[in-house]
């Protein structure tokens, strides 16, 4: 028999049962995956963008470290160095007022005291003397090479030409100055280190001992101030 000689009515029916006889063979949706970075729309990527915009800064430039307990320096030198380390130079009254060697002098300690952090100090340096015997001479030296490093996690400067050569370590006072504790030596001959730090140190300080402080006084520029008895000190400027 044909559905189309069939009633109507039953005809409707087997309609109906043909529907959910097809329904129920459909295979189920995919379960949802996650959209991979490329499937993501370029209109999407730029919404994101200017609803969450990234801004990319260079890292700063790392500083040397030169935090540090204040009074670590301290255990590490000669009693009798400790007040020379932090001692303000005084000038010779026979010093000629208008001597360019007094007025430079003056000019670098004025801003000794400016305490500008160190930042980055690592690196090549011209290093000039001025020198005060405190007899009433004062004596100024060309520029030389000078590096400061870091060596076992220590800093260390090194007058590294001239007939008059000076090498020791940095520790830090604060974090604007650094103490110096070093030693004295002729054109290259080996630099013995300050005495208090010898393998087997002596009972006393040596003669070619050295200490001292190191700031910054500019933006290329350091001073170290050296060795102060009253009148008689020297001082080095940096610069780079």
């Amino acid at each position: 028999m044909s559905c189309r000689s069939l009633p109507a009515r039953l005809r409707a029916g087997t309609g109906l049962a043909i529907a959910l006889v097809v329904v129920a063979c459909s295979p189920a949706d995919p379960a949802p995956t996650s959209a991979s970075p490329a499937a993501v729309p370029a209109a999407a990527d730029a919404a994101t963008v200017a609803a969450n915009p990234v801004t990319e800064a260079a890292p700063p430039t790392q500083a040397d470290a030169h935090d540090g307990t204040p009074d670590d320096w301290r255990a590490q030198v000669w009693p009798t160095d400790r007040d020379a380390i932090l001692a303000e130079p005084t000038f010779d009254l026979a010093l000629d007022d208008h001597d360019p060697v007094l007025a430079d002098a003056r000019q670098v300690l004025a801003l000794a005291g400016s305490g500008r952090p160190l930042g980055t100090i690592t690196g090549a340096w011209q290093v000039r003397s001025l020198q005060f015997d405190g007899r009433g001479g004062a004596y100024a030296y060309p520029w030389f090479d000078a590096t400061i490093a870091r060596q076992g996690g220590v800093l260390t400067f090194a007058k590294t030409s001239g007939s008059q050569r000076r090498q020791g370590r940095l520790l830090p006072i604060d974090r604007s100055t650094l103490a110096f504790l070093g030693s004295q030596s002729v054109n290259d001959e080996p630099s013995p280190g300050y005495s208090r730090q010898w393998p087997s140190p002596p009972a006393a300080r040596v003669e070619g001992d050295s200490v001292g402080r190191l700031v910054r006084t500019g933006e290329s520029e350091l001073l170290m101030v050296l060795d102060v008895d009253g009148p008689r000190f020297e001082l080095y400027q940096l610069r780079r």
